[in-house]
């Protein structure tokens, strides 16, 4: 079986380590010979999403710390901000803890004005013990992720404020990929917790409107309005109900994990990735009411049914791997800038450490391509490669961008003419590998 298993565990595994030590890779190849690629941060632990404020980074980790880093690569001493967030240890024959594990922690930010949004997942009650368990009993663990707005304030971040609360069921399958509209809009996404949640039935995508007003087509009935009063006293069944009472609306359902979420800067459109289980992962453009269709049932196992669930319309990717690649961010250039891809989308995959283009047909609602064996939407599994690039077969160069990031791609963000790329790490032989940051850019000639 391929390890889309890899996916369900990215974030999981891996030790907290300092700097690089040797990775068993040759370094990035990127495959357009107008650009290129440098390493300009290294030794990050488990960074796991970034975002620009101006001129400098802003980069989380895992362990729930937000780094300044300059776009050059220059990183501040003290963190921004440090939150505490639940990362769970396994325990050893001893009882000892070891190594943490699971996905929760702090998952992902974005900006927009002078406003950091988080996700991060919130510790436990006292009385909960999450040693060796893979599943969390939410009704005995008082574990919940939460999406919070902070205020930009000189160097700090200032005045939280909880957007939403989501619960938490199990170690694995948190979504928490989380980003913006030139609206003023935020979007965030969860998954289905790899269990049937006693909340819901699989993962969410959400909008969050920053202006405050809500659209009145959801309350206008009169059983909306008893829901309404209901939720106000149960308000974690609005992760449920299609009721929207508050600001926080859901726009998507049936999502198994996403890592990743990016609006079009041209047509406003959300586009998302999302992990398979051993086969298919997918890039899918959302529109409102949109369904991915799929079903968990058993703690660990689930299906794609693709159907509809209420008024929650199924929809087909709009491209599959069908080999697993651990599908992660996903990210637009500006249109005035990164001109020659400026009809592109950019996504990266944490397995290979690939990041792939896919040309936008006119409509900017699905892709077009020169290889008749890609125009069926899918990587076919007898064409996927993970070779070096003299071997890379033509199916696979069209869409490949970059190959080969040590650590795994988990974020891509642009900053004027410039694409960055982020690296999560692979603590464990053969990488050896800590969290890096890559800046990608166009050869300016003598």
């Amino acid at each position: 079986m391929y390890l889309k298993f890899v996916v369900g565990i990215l974030f999981c595994t891996f030790s907290i380590f300092g700097l690089t030590i040797t990775d068993v890779f040759a370094e990035p190849v990127i495959l357009d010979e107008e650009y290129e690629i440098q390493q300009i941060v290294s030794g990050l632990i488990q960074p796991t999403s970034f975002t620009f404020v101006d001129d400098y980074l802003l980069v989380t980790l895992k362990s729930g710390a937000i780094l300044q880093v300059s776009k050059n690569g220059i990183v501040e001493d003290t963190p921004i901000l440090d939150i505490p967030t639940l990362i769970p240890n396994c325990a050893d024959e001893t009882g000892q803890d070891c190594a943490p594990y699971g996905e929760s922690g702090l998952l992902g930010i974005t900006t927009i004005d002078h406003y950091v949004f988080v996700f991060h997942t919130e510790p436990q009650s006292e009385s909960c013990n999450t040693a060796k368990e893979e599943y969390w009993p939410s009704e005995n663990c008082d574990i919940k992720n939460l999406v919070v707005k902070y205020t930009i304030s000189e160097d700090e971040l200032i005045n939280p404020e909880t957007i939403k609360e989501l619960p938490v069921c199990s170690i694995n399958h948190h979504g928490g990929a989380i980003t913006a509209n030139s609206n003023g809009d935020i979007y965030f996404i969860t998954g289905d917790n790899n269990t049937t949640c006693v909340y819901d039935t699989a993962g969410s995508i959400f909008k969050y409107n920053a202006a405050g007003s809500i659209s009145k087509d959801y309350t206008e009935t009169f059983f909306d309005n008893i829901i309404c009063k209901i939720l106000s006293v149960f308000p974690q069944l609005d992760y449920i109900l299609d009721v929207n009472c508050t600001n926080v609306e859901v726009i998507g359902k049936k999502i198994r994990n996403s890592f990743g979420l990016a609006v079009d800067p041209q047509t406003g459109f959300l586009w998302q990735t999302e992990n398979g289980t051993d086969m298919f992962d997918e890039i899918n453009l959302v529109q409102p009411k949109f369904s991915s269709g799929w079903e968990p049932t058993d703690p660990g196992h689930g299906t794609w049914v693709k159907k509809d669930f209420f008024n929650f319309r199924y929809s087909d990717p709009e491209f599959l791997w069908e080999r697993s690649i651990g599908i992660t961010g996903i990210e637009f250039p500006p249109s005035q800038t990164f001109e020659k891809y400026s009809n592109y989308v950019f996504v990266g995959d944490y397995n290979n450490g690939n990041v792939y283009k896919f040309k936008l047909n006119s409509d900017r609602n699905g892709f077009v391509f020169n290889d008749s064996s890609l125009q069926d939407n899918v990587m076919n599994m007898d064409s996927f490669t993970v070779l070096p690039t003299d071997e890379i077969p033509s199916e696979s160069k069209e869409i490949f961008f970059v190959q080969g990031i040590p650590g795994g791609v988990v974020d891509i963000t642009f900053h004027q003419d410039e694409m960055y790329v982020l690296s999560f790490g692979k603590s464990y032989p053969p990488f050896n590998t800590s969290g890096s940051i890559y800046k990608i850019s166009k050869i300016i000639e003598d």
